[in-house]
């Protein structure tokens, strides 16, 4: 999944950074400093833990970002034939589709 693979090259590049940075830090720089540098990386790890799931997606792109949910409306019924070992039967299914509301948020950005 693509927020796995993002949060595996940031955390790569991040350690990369981070031993890099701690490379270049000359052993007689106290320890004060070197707390603030390793806590700083410590920081920057699992920057993606809390979208781990499709609906913790959802709802951060809902509340942080300018995404907007569709809508989803019936637009009819369809048929279909269901097969339960010798037993046929014909069952209605909803046809639905998702809309986004070109002018209801356009009303809503301004």
């Amino acid at each position: 999944m693509a927020v796995e693979e993002v949060s595996s090259i940031f955390e790569n590049v991040v350690q990369s950074l981070k031993d890099f940075t701690l490379s270049l830090v000359k052993p007689e720089v106290n320890d004060d400093v070197l707390t603030v540098l390793k806590s700083f990386f410590e920081g920057l790890e699992g920057p993606f833990d809390h979208l781990c799931s499709e609906y913790k997606r959802m709802k951060f792109l809902e509340e942080k970002a300018n995404f907007v949910k569709p809508e989803k409306h019936l637009i009819g019924t369809e048929r279909k034939i269901r097969r339960n070992g010798r037993k046929v039967s014909i069952v209605g299914v909803d046809v639905n589709v998702e809309v986004v509301s070109i002018k209801k948020n356009s009303k809503a950005a301004v």
